[in-house]
């Protein structure tokens, strides 16, 4: 953690945003929102290999340039492996040195101020937080959350806890194109899992289930049904046919054929995962705008894109009731739509549509993602004249 001066602020945002050489506006993109009385920023780094920022450290401007209880005007998230080559650039920049350092995310409090009666978050304190970023389609604010609360439990030694951790990081990174990492993870997991309840648990069918979305998101279809199978043969023992459990196995089954191009077999399986979960929850779910959405593009890959679009327009209505506009899953469904009616030869509605699906995937996955590239890629191609 570092911790400067309220007043050194804007000469410090002055210089990351204008200096044109080596400057701090390279390394990284500040937002800034109000919160309350404090103006709370968080520099999210752009996901590229060569990144200088990573979101595992804070740091943080007060009035005195210590902590204080009420004193905190803007945090910044940084990585520990790189306080020296920020004190460099802060100190060349901006004639600015750290007056703290601290060696965790959350250890700064009774470092700096020996009043303060703080308590390390606990791993369903951290948990919660992630989970609500995730929720929100905050994926990048959710990852150091995750991690934290896995280092928590590594430090208590909790081996199911661990194993629920592994598996909460392996899904983030897997969700922000990360699916090699999230497999270690992922495998770490499974491994605790079965030492810990045997084959028939629902734990170890969601590590399988994971597995095989890893293993899907690298191409590796037939490696991802295998995962799948075991998964939902374990969920049918433990549940029965009418459980979420049940109907996320098929789904999965249903788009792993669908990328080796069976897509007759893929809607059997949407079609089954659609009607449990319609049972299950109702019209208004997350799950249910998800199946339709699937549903949609196996009829799209057929060559019905009517059918498709009348899919896609009822996930999108499901999905904006339940996150609103800022989602990456209302990216999705839109530029599905977009890709459809571009078929159709509907140009400035596919247009339309694929400008509002970039926008929502790049504010929440960043540039380099790979469905941002691919939102970019349709956006270019509609623009260029539908078919």
């Amino acid at each position: 953690l570092v911790c400067l001066k309220t007043n050194e602020i804007e000469r410090f945002l002055k210089v990351s945003r204008e200096d044109k050489e080596q400057s701090l506006n390279k390394i990284l993109s500040l937002t800034i929102r109000e919160t309350g009385n404090y103006k709370f920023g968080i520099w999210e780094p752009p996901l590229s290999n060569n990144r200088i920022i990573k979101q595992d450290s804070l740091f943080i401007f007060t009035k005195t340039g210590k902590i204080a209880d009420t004193e905190f005007a803007v945090t910044f998230i940084i990585p520990k492996d790189e306080k020296p080559a920020i004190r460099t650039a802060l100190d060349h920049l901006c004639n600015i040195t750290q007056t703290s350092i601290y060696p965790d995310f959350y250890g700064f409090a009774n470092s700096n101020n020996a009043d303060s009666k703080h308590q390390e978050p606990s791993i369903d304190e951290l948990t919660e937080q992630a989970d609500q970023y995730f929720q929100e389609g905050k994926y990048l604010q959710a990852k150091p959350y995750y991690k934290y609360a896995l280092k928590t439990a590594e430090k208590e030694k909790d081996t199911v806890a661990i194993a629920e951790c592994q598996n909460n990081v392996g899904f983030i990174l897997d969700i922000l194109g990360e699916p090699k990492e999230a497999i270690k993870y992922y495998e770490l997991a499974l491994a605790s899992d079965l030492n810990s309840y045997g084959e028939a648990h629902p734990n170890v069918a969601i590590r399988r289930n994971n597995l095989g979305m890893a293993w899907h998101a690298l191409g590796e279809f037939e490696k991802a049904i295998e995962y799948y199978e075991l998964a939902l043969a374990s969920d049918l023992k433990s549940y029965g046919e009418a459980h979420p459990n049940v109907a996320r196995d098929r789904n999965n089954l249903g788009g792993a054929w669908h990328a080796l191009g069976e897509f007759e077999k893929a809607i059997e399986y949407y079609e089954l995962a659609l009607a449990s979960d319609l049972n299950s929850y109702g019209e208004a779910h997350p799950n249910v705008a998800t199946y339709r959405n699937n549903i949609g593009g196996a009829w799209q890959a057929l060559g019905e894109f009517e059918k498709a679009i009348e899919y896609y327009e009822l996930a999108l209505a499901s999905d904006l009731k339940s996150y609103g506009e800022a989602h990456p899953e209302v990216a999705i469904d839109r530029n599905n739509l977009g890709m459809a009616w571009c078929a159709l030869g509907e140009t400035k509605k596919a247009i339309g549509y694929l400008e509002l699906a970039l926008a929502g995937v790049k504010q929440a996955l960043g540039d380099e993602h790979p469905n941002t590239k691919k939102a970019a890629k349709n956006l270019a191609k509609a623009q260029r004249g539908c078919p």
